[in-house]
């Protein structure tokens, strides 16, 4: 069977098993309710679920201007604690602070979607215990292949040191440039703590070929795959569909706010003058959907994000926005005709992580994952002193 997460795209396999992981659930009241199993009282642990609701946690609207960035700055080297560090335990496996460390940003956007911010009390403690709980899976990952005589070979590590020199050769200035460009998205400090991280993925690999490969290893999960059936959406009134197609820009690619903001503003007047729009697209647009969908996307109100929603809304069909900003970067759109045939289909028992059609094999990944998440979620948890002396930002 082919690997699903293909080599050397270790960066994507990061990615794609970080978003996995479930945000912490409410209550229909709007209390949290905690990933983590309880808690022990072992000696200089702290104990307590960081969620629950004897914390008497509130939720409060925070303006944007107030609310943290979504990535922290990650410090410069040298790296402040040791990768193999144990920081946590989680049914008494031992959790480096490495892994920690590197799921300190999900922490963050886990807390963000309850309503806890920079402005908490204790908010740097509840991170760390966050991303020890959120580290907790790749642990039990480990645990599961060690149990089940899944192993890296020389081999495996051999071709995981070939794809992180691939992932690292993409940025044309080296790796120092890299690490000191992309360390706070993806959370590493340098290449020694990218590859500590990287093989617990690249066992994940492993795990995932041999139990769909293994009927009888594969059982266990069967029940967590996603559902098969597909509901149709049936849009009662047809001027609840938008269109749209767009020009985005990423602040990323250019030196200067400013330097992007101009190029958009020239952009917009080359479309107005009468510019093919099509063709601004394929030249400055950052975009990968709109090769999909070279008519327009065709969506429903809440589908989009806020920002370009209101915008498109705003038009007549065949109008052109000024440009305007949103947390992808400035757009400048072009409303269209609605396709009601373009509208995404929804799985009937509808996740937010499962919101497309997938192939049986898909499903089998998502079930394993799923089941492993499910070890994670409800271990014990300990957090030692030194989880504590881990740098947030």
């Amino acid at each position: 069977m082919k690997t699903f997460f293909k080599s050397a795209l270790i960066i994507a396999v990061i990615l794609l098993f970080a978003a996995c992981t479930k945000p912490t659930d409410r209550t229909p009241d709007g209390e949290a309710v905690g990933q983590g199993g309880a808690v022990t009282d072992g000696e200089n642990a702290e104990s307590r679920d960081i969620l629950s609701s004897d914390n008497e946690i509130t939720y409060e609207y925070v303006p944007e201007d107030d609310r943290p960035e979504l990535f922290r700055r990650v410090p410069q080297l040298p790296m402040p604690f040791g990768l193999d560090d144990v920081v946590a335990t989680a049914n008494g496996l031992e959790i480096p602070a490495s892994y920690v460390s590197y799921r300190i940003n999900d922490a963050i956007y886990s807390l963000w979607d309850n309503g806890i911010y920079e402005n908490h009390e204790n908010y740097d403690n509840l991170v760390l215990e966050k991303a020890a709980q959120l580290a907790a899976l790749f642990v039990v990952v480990a645990d599961y292949a060690i149990a089940n005589g899944m192993a890296l070979t020389d081999a495996d590590l051999q071709d995981l040191s070939q794809s992180i020199e691939e992932v690292i050769s993409w940025h044309e200035r080296g790796e120092e440039a890299f690490f000191a460009e992309y360390a706070e998205i993806f959370g590493f400090y340098d290449r020694a703590h990218f590859e500590h991280v990287a093989e617990v993925f690249q066992l994940m690999n492993k795990v995932l070929d041999v139990v769909i490969d293994d009927p009888e290893l594969f059982a266990e999960f069967e029940q967590f795959m996603p559902a098969e059936e597909i509901d149709e959406i049936v849009v009662e009134n047809e001027d609840d569909m938008l269109g749209a197609k767009h020009i985005l820009i990423m602040f990323d690619d250019y030196e200067s706010a400013e330097e992007a903001w101009e190029l958009a503003q020239s952009l917009y007047e080359r479309a107005i003058g009468g510019e093919d729009f099509d063709d601004l697209i394929l030249a400055y647009g950052r975009d990968p959907g709109m090769e999909s969908y070279p008519q327009g996307y065709t969506f429903l109100e809440g589908e989009m994000v806020q920002e370009f929603e209101l915008a498109v809304i705003a038009l007549e069909i065949g109008e052109i926005s000024e440009p305007f900003e949103s947390p992808f970067g400035i757009h400048i759109a072009l409303r269209t005709v609605p396709n009601a045939a373009d509208l995404m289909p929804q799985w009937a028992d509808y996740d937010d992580e499962y919101d497309f059609p997938m192939t049986y094999e898909e499903r089998q990944i998502a079930g394993i994952v799923t089941g492993l998440e499910l070890r994670a979620d409800t271990a014990v948890m300990e957090f030692l002193p030194a989880l504590y002396e881990l740098p947030v930002r």
